[in-house]
C-alpha cells in the first residue's frame, strides 16, 4: 500500500526509509521540495526505520489511521530541532536525524536501537501537547509496516515568540549559511539581529533574543 502526503508551507527534506529496523533491509526515498513538488515513493510495509534531512524547524509525523481521530491510534512526530539533531552531510546539505526503529526511542544519531535500553517514544495525547524531539501515541501492535499516511510541516520548536515569515527567510538564510559560509555565519546573524531590533522597538528585542538562541542552541541541551 503506498503511503498518502499532506505537505505543508515550503519545505525542503528528504526521507530515506528503510524495510528492516535498524536503517537495513530495502530502501525508499522521498524528496520534497520548498515549491510543493515532490520526487519518490514510500509503501507502508516499507517503512520500518528512518533517516530524515531538513532544515531546523522541520517536522515529520507518521500516522497509522489517517481521518479526524488519527490521533486516537499510533502515530509519532519527529523533529529537527537544534542540539537534537546530526550535523549537515555534504552530500545532501541538511541537518538530519536517524530513527533506527519507528516504534522506539533512540537518540537522533543512532544508527542502531538500543536492545538492552529499550523504551517507547514519549507519550502525547495530542500534536499540539507533545514535547522534545520525538513524542506520539504509542499501542502494542506499532507502527512498523504500519504507516499509511506521513505529514509533513514546519515547527520551530515551540518557541515563544511566534515567527514571522522574515524570520523564517532569516533563519533558512542562516541555516544555509552554517552549511556553506560558515566564516560569514557571525556578521549574518549580526545584520539579522539589527534589522529584528529596528523593525519592532517593542517585540524586537524579544524576536532578536529568541533569533541568537535558535542559532548559538545550549550544547548540553
Amino acid at each position: 500500500m503506498k503511503i498518502a502526503w499532506e505537505i505543508s508551507g515550503k519545505v525542503r527534506c528528504d526521507l530515506v526509509a528503510y524495510g528492516a529496523p535498524d536503517l537495513a533491509g530495502k530502501r525508499s526515498t522521498m524528496r520534497v521540495f520548498p515549491g510543493g513538488n515532490r520526487r519518490g515513493d514510500m509503501a507502508s510495509e516499507d517503512v520500518r526505520s528512518l533517516i530524515i534531512f531538513g532544515f531546523h524547524g522541520t517536522r515529520v509525523t507518521l500516522i497509522s489511521h489517517p481521518g479526524p481521530d488519527w490521533q486516537d491510534h499510533p502515530w509519532r512526530c519527529i523533529r529537527i530541532l537544534p542540539g537534537h539533531s546530526l550535523a549537515a552531510e555534504s552530500t545532501v546539505g541538511l541537518p538530519a536525524v536517524r530513527v533506527p526503529d519507528i516504534d522506539w526511542m533512540d537518540r537522533p544519531d543512532a544508527r542502531r536501537t538500543a536492545q538492552e535500553t529499550k523504551t517507547s517514544y514519549p507519550h502525547a495525547d495530542s500534536l499540539a501537547s507533545g514535547s522534545g524531539w520525538s513524542f506520539g501515541r504509542f499501542r502494542t501492535i506499532g507502527l512498523k509496516g504500519r504507516v499509511q499516511l506521513i505529514r509533513i510541516d514546519r515547527d520551530d520548536g515551540g518557541d515563544d515568540v511566534a515567527l514571522s515569515e522574515g524570520e523564517r527567510v532569516a533563519r533558512a538564510v542562516l541555516e544555509r549559511a552554517r552549511i556553506v559560509a560558515p566564516d560569514a555565519l557571525d556578521a549574518l546573524a549580526a545584520e539579522a539581529d539589527a534589522a529584528l531590533r529596528d523593525a519592532d522597538p517593542k517585540r524586537g528585542p524579544a524576536r532578536a533574543d529568541a533569533l541568537r538562541a535558535w542559532l548559538r542552541p545550549d550544547p548540553e541541551a
